[in-house]
C-alpha cells in the first residue's frame, strides 16, 4: 500500500468511525499508523494477540515479519570496562568472570528489537548456541561447573551503552572468534508525506521516530490494512476518551 493509499483509506475509515471528530493532518496519521505498526509487529512476535500465536508459530506469521528479519555477523569487539587489571580475556582479574576462559563486548544493531537466533562461533570452529542470562543468575551459576558456560553453551549478559546502539557481553569458555545473530529489527516509521516540504508542515520540525522523509510501510502488503485499522482505532480512542487512564491503556499496548 503507498502512503497515499495509507492516507486516503485512513480518511474513509476514520471520518466513518469518528463522526464529526476533528479531521487530522499527515503528521498526525503518521504518528498514529507508526504506533499501530509497532503494537501490531510487537504483538505477532510475542503471540500477545486473540489468535495467540507467535512468531514462526505459523506460516501467516512468518510472512508477516518475513521483510524484518534480518542477519548480522561480527568478529569486532565493542569495548568493556576500562580497568587497570584486565587481563588479556576482557575480564577483570579479580571478578567472577575470570572463572571463564573468556568474555568479549559486542555493539548490537541499532535497529535490533528481538533477537531470534544467537550463535557464537569459538576458535577452533566450534559453533555453540547463546543463552541469555541475568546478571542475578551469573551469579547464582557461575561457579557452578553443571550450570556455566561450556563446549556446547555461552552466555550473553545485556549492558547499556551510550547512543544508539545496543551492547552485551558475551562469556563463553573458549575464546570467541565471530558473534553471530539472526533478529526482528524494529520497523521503520511510516510517514505520508515530506514533513519539510508540505505546505501545512514545514518549518516545524516535526519527525517521527528521528525521521521526516516519506516512506509506506516496509511490512508484507498482506498485513497492511491491519495496520491500517489499529492505526484508525486509535486515533478514534484518542480523540473520544482524551483522558490519562485511556492514554495509559494505550502505552501498555505496546509493551
Amino acid at each position: 500500500m503507498t502512503t497515499k493509499e495509507f492516507s486516503s483509506e485512513f480518511d474513509i475509515l476514520y471520518d466513518n468511525a469518528s463522526k464529526g471528530a476533528p479531521g487530522l493532518d499527515l503528521y498526525e496519521k503518521s504518528v498514529f499508523l507508526t504506533q499501530a505498526q509497532e503494537e501490531i509487529v510487537k504483538e505477532a512476535y510475542s503471540g500477545y494477540s486473540q489468535t495467540r500465536v507467535s512468531f514462526e508459530g505459523s506460516e501467516r506469521r512468518r510472512r508477516q515479519l518475513s521483510e524484518l528479519v534480518k542477519d548480522f555477523r561480527t568478529v569486532t569487539e565493542a569495548p568493556g570496562e576500562q580497568t587497570s587489571d584486565r587481563n588479556s580475556t576482557g575480564n577483570s582479574s579479580n571478578s567472577s568472570l575470570s572463572l571463564i576462559a573468556g568474555s568479549k563486548f559486542y555493539y548490537l544493531p541499532a535497529e535490533l528489537m528481538y533477537i531470534i537466533l544467537e550463535r557464537v562461533t569459538i576458535a577452533g570452529g566450534n559453533i555453540i548456541n547463546v543463552t541469555p542470562v541475568t546478571h542475578d543468575e551469573f551469579n547464582q551459576s557461575i561457579k557452578n561447573p553443571f550450570k556455566k558456560p561450556n563446549v556446547n553453551r555461552a552466555w550473553r549478559l545485556d549492558l547499556y551503552a551510550p547512543g544508539a546502539y545496543q551492547k552485551v557481553e558475551l562469556v563463553a569458555d573458549g575464546e570467541i572468534v565471530e558473534y553471530h545473530i539472526r533478529y526482528v529489527k524494529k520497523p521503520d516509521a511510516i510517514i505520508l508525506t515530506n514533513f519539510e516540504s508540505d505546505d501545512e508542515l514545514t518549518g516545524l520540525n516535526l519527525t517521527v521516530d528521528g525521521d521526516n522523509v516519506e516512506k509506506t510501510s516496509e511490512l508484507n502488503d498482506e498485513i497492511h490494512r491491519d495496520v491500517l485499522a489499529r492505526a484508525v482505532e486509535i486515533a478514534v480512542r484518542i480523540t473520544r476518551e482524551n483522558t490519562l487512564a485511556n492514554k495509559v491503556k494505550l502505552n501498555r499496548n505496546i509493551v
